[in-house]
């Protein structure tokens, strides 16, 4: 069963942090717990830096016979390590294996550190070491240059239609517009019957009354009315308009005895009425 990962300094980059010739911890890997009994484990791994010894700690290295107990380290920067080292271990105990390096000149790298007392699968351990410095962390390099742009992707489903919004608040009303061209005279109309009376027929007056500029009187109608003088019997005769409007309909219609009115209503825009006027005209007559 191969074992977690320790970092393990050379002694050529570790003695300025080494104190007289006090050994040393690797970092050791996460314990998985203390394994059943019967099943032989490599714990931690412990280096003598001054004196390049490996202590190496665990459980049952006495699977069988501690006199048939294996030592091995593999790796390194050339891809081989020293091999068996069993000879370099001597006397090892059911929990603790010292093993001499020195004569190796170990490079930094990696190295697999195997132990085992027999070919059975409880017999033997396998542990990964890095050996050489960990140096503090370097600056942060520069940003790179910002990469190509990728490729459009798939256009997406459509959304589902948002819900409607609330109606906004009320515009304020527009100002009038300017004051429309004058429109032309509308036809006269026929001529009313002749009065009784007088013993005779006087001659017929008649004058015209007209509003040009008629606002807006309400949300989507604009009415303008215009009415013959009052007294001296001025009548009705007819009369007639224009809304200057877009989109318009138009009702001109004879208003009261004696009036004129026309009508405008904008379709459904009722934007037209903030500018638009209508312009009615009425014909009046008398008998003098």
């Amino acid at each position: 069963m191969k074992r977690g990962r320790s970092i393990i300094f050379t002694a050529a980059l570790a003695l300025a942090v080494i104190v007289a010739s006090s050994p040393v911890l690797a970092a050791p890997p996460p314990k998985g717990g203390q394994g059943p009994k019967g099943h032989l484990q490599i714990i931690e791994v412990w280096h003598d830096f001054e004196n390049d010894i490996l202590t190496i700690t665990g459980e049952d290295f006495d699977f069988n016979d501690i006199s048939s107990l294996q030592v091995s380290l593999g790796g390194g920067l050339d891809g081989d390590g020293p091999g068996d080292i069993t000879l370099d271990c001597p006397s090892p105990t059911p929990t603790i294996i010292v093993c001499d390096v020195s004569s190796y000149d170990l490079f930094a790298g990696d190295y697999l550190l195997t132990v085992s007392n027999g070919t059975g699968q409880r017999q033997g351990d396998e542990y990964d070491l890095t050996i050489g410095a960990v140096g503090p962390i370097g600056p942060t390099g520069d940003t790179g240059a910002a990469g190509a742009d990728g490729a459009d992707g798939a256009e997406g489903p459509t959304g589902a239609d948002g819900a409607d919004g609330s109606p906004g608040a009320e515009g304020p009303t527009g100002s009038p517009g300017a004051d429309g061209a004058t429109g032309p005279v509308g036809a006269t109309g026929p001529a009313g019957a002749d009065g009784v009376g007088g013993g005779g027929v006087g001659a017929l007056e008649t004058t015209i009354v007209s509003n040009y500029s008629c606002p807006p009187t309400g949300d989507d109608i604009t009415s303008c009315i215009v009415e013959c003088p009052d007294g001296a019997g001025w009548m009705i005769a007819g009369g007639g308009g224009r809304c200057r409007l877009d989109d318009q309909l138009r009702d001109s219609t004879r208003y009261g005895p004696n009036g004129w009115r026309l009508v405008c209503t904008v379709d459904g825009n009722a934007s037209y009425l903030s500018t638009g006027v209508a312009e009615v005209q009425a014909i009046c007559f008398r008998m003098n």
